[in-house]
């Protein structure tokens, strides 16, 4: 017998995308392969997914407070230089010089700070003659809510932050900050001015980092995929051909074999398979050699033994015919006178 090589069955059907459940359930339970390919890409999978979540929140939060504190340092120069100003500033009740140092106060915060977006409103709800309007520049009003504001009135020496939504265009919103701050007046009292800054642009970046940690993302999974996918058909191809050549030569087909490639654990375990399908392919060739002559044996028993029967069986014929001769008194021959004479003395 010739010995033949077995080959690994194939999971076929795959293009009928209604039956892909029940395939998936049975390659789970059939595919060593699969599951464990499935397996390592979703953990891998999993950890990418953690380990990315983790960094663009740690991106996004350092964008943000690294901008959050840039402004506010904008804004720190920027009120602390005005001030300076408005102390060495005599307006002596003259509301239009104390207007037009507002205005020009206003405009140098809104340089220096770097944002048009500025709004400011006095402190104090007392009735003056002289003291300027409230103004607003990029209509952010609306944006400060009124625990900043309570917080802003509050303390005079400290700078509050808060995040808002600023008008995008096209009818959207972006992200934003806004800053306030009290500056104080001659003569008016404190006012509490407010920046807002447009974080449009760290929204961008972050947006970009985001798409550029996915896109990586899915190329480590992707390359981790092709590398579990040929591991494992290096590691699950010989065991899978050892349990189909396995099975086939229990079902009875004894010249099946397994193919025998290099000098690792898989070639060892092929040779030591072929090894023991030669031994049981031999023993069960001397067997059926001893059961032929075994069958040999007994049919010349068996033909002797006939023949013996049949000899035995005519026996009783002859027996019976020699007995019927035997039990026939002989005649007795009449005495003539030639045996009288020879019996007798006398002579006939």
């Amino acid at each position: 017998m010739t010995p033949t090589t077995a080959s690994v069955p194939t999971l076929t059907g795959w293009r009928d995308w209604r039956a892909w459940p029940q395939r998936v359930r049975y390659a789970w339970r059939r595919s060593l392969r699969f599951r464990t390919l499935a397996i390592t890409l979703g953990a891998t999978a999993l950890a990418i997914l953690v380990a990315f979540v983790a960094m663009a929140l740690a991106i996004q939060n350092d964008l943000f407070e690294s901008r959050v504190q840039q402004v506010q340092g904008s804004v720190q120069r920027a009120t602390e230089a005005t001030q300076r100003t408005l102390n060495a500033a005599q307006v002596e009740g003259d509301a239009v010089a104390l207007q037009t140092l507002y205005d020009n106060a206003v405009d140098a915060m809104s340089r220096q700070a770097g944002t048009d977006l500025i709004a400011g409103f006095r402190v104090s709800g007392a009735p003056s003659a002289i003291a300027p309007q409230d103004v607003q520049r990029g209509e952010i009003a609306g944006l400060i809510t009124p625990g900043l504001r309570a917080a802003v009135q509050r303390d005079g020496e400290q700078r509050w932050w808060q995040s808002i939504a600023l008008p995008g265009p096209g009818g959207g919103a972006v992200p934003g900050v806004v800053i306030g701050q009290q500056v104080e007046f001659p003569e008016v009292g404190a006012y509490e001015f407010y920046f807002a800054y447009d974080l449009a642009a760290e929204q961008q970046t972050l947006q970009f980092v985001q798409v550029t940690l996915w896109l990586v993302g899915a190329g480590l999974v992707l390359l981790i995929a092709a590398i579990s996918w040929v591991v494992l058909r290096s590691v699950t191809v010989p065991v899978a051909e050892a349990a189909h050549t396995s099975a086939t030569l229990a079902a009875g087909d004894l010249g099946v074999r397994l193919p025998v490639r290099g000098e690792d654990e898989f070639a060892t375990l092929g040779r030591s398979f072929n090894a023991m399908a030669d031994s049981i392919e031999s023993q069960i060739k001397e067997l059926a050699e001893a059961s032929l002559v075994q069958q040999r044996f007994v049919s010349d028993v068996s033909h002797e033994l006939s023949g013996r029967r049949s000899r035995r069986s005519a026996w009783p014929a002859t027996c019976s015919t020699t007995s019927a001769r035997a039990s026939t008194p002989p005649r007795r021959a009449p005495r003539s006178c030639c045996t009288r004479r020879c019996s007798g003395s006398r002579p006939c």
